[in-house]
């Protein structure tokens, strides 16, 4: 998405099932099918996960990629705290967590010695080339009104919409982010 108050585009992965979807108007989405697959080839982060024994269920796989996809387009090259930081509210539950973590690391440019030993196992991979390309900036985002049966949802831009909202209707949930 682009943020206007930075004034850059920004890369950040969203928990798909806490996402509704008329808050994406205007964002640009990538699923893990479109990381990488079998047939177009899969992405580093797929190939070292798979070869690292991070897949064991699977259940939380397609999480952990995204975490790690997105934090390479938003930082290039993270350190290793972003690496454990950026998997904040993923969870594995089969203990195929401890490599994912690694391999996760195993892009940053302080990696551990155990981290970089995995990187050397897999083809040379740049994480700095993999950050997100700053494009020009949209057009101003407008506001919108989705409404589907009895629920309505608002996109309003600006503080003053907000407020108009919020004196026109009795107790609007605000959804935020």
């Amino acid at each position: 998405r682009y943020d206007w108050s930075l004034r850059t585009w920004v890369a950040k992965g969203v928990n798909a099932c806490l996402k509704p979807l008329a808050s994406c108007d205007g964002m640009v989405i990538t699923t893990v099918e479109g990381v990488g697959t079998e047939r177009k080839g899969c992405h580093p982060i797929q190939e070292r996960i798979a070869g690292n024994f991070g897949m064991q269920c699977g259940f939380c796989t397609p999480g952990m990629v995204m975490n790690a996809y997105a934090l390479l387009k938003s930082e290039g090259k993270p350190t290793a705290q972003q690496c454990m930081d950026s998997f904040d509210g993923n969870i594995c539950r089969c203990t195929g967590y401890r490599n994912l973590v690694n391999v996760s690391e195993s892009f940053a440019k302080d990696a551990s010695a155990e981290c970089k030993s995995l990187a050397n196992e897999y083809k040379s991979f740049d994480a700095d080339n993999e950050k997100m390309e700053q494009l020009p900036a949209p057009s101003r985002p407008i506001s919108k009104v989705f409404a589907s049966g009895d629920v309505t949802w608002y996109a309003p831009t600006t503080l003053s919409e907000v407020i108009a909202l919020r004196t026109k209707l009795k107790r609007p949930p605000f959804v935020l982010g």
